[in-house]
């Protein structure tokens, strides 16, 4: 058995819409394609600009069940506008003690609004 191999983590959303893209955690190589068991964990997602001075989370839930890693991101970029360009997007993996377990890092372009 094998997973599909690893793609960067790379989104782009039109400023103004809200979305959710779904993730994976994994626990191995894709060859193996063992999932992180998410359960008694949470996740945090936010993007930052390139300076780190801008700084937007976004709501992350763990889907059911726990054991198979999957999580879900809600972007609501029409509440909370960003402005256009690419930005820093870290989601990150807390124990039920907060502290950071795994650090998946990727890429947030924010396009102009459709008219």
């Amino acid at each position: 058995m094998s997973c599909p191999l690893p793609k960067p983590l790379s989104i782009t959303l039109p400023n103004g819409t809200n979305a959710e893209r779904f993730g994976v955690v994994s626990n191995s190589t894709p060859d193996d394609c063992l999932p992180f068991d998410l359960t008694r964990h949470n996740v945090t997602t936010k993007a930052t600009n390139a300076a780190g001075t801008f700084v937007v989370e976004f709501e992350t839930e763990v889907l059911t069940p726990a054991n198979k890693g999957q999580f879900k991101v809600h972007f609501n970029l029409a509440d909370e506008p960003m402005l256009t360009g690419t930005y820093v997007l870290h989601i990150t993996v807390r124990n039920s003690a907060n502290a950071a377990v795994k650090n998946l890092q990727g890429t947030l372009s924010v396009t102009k609004e459709p008219l």
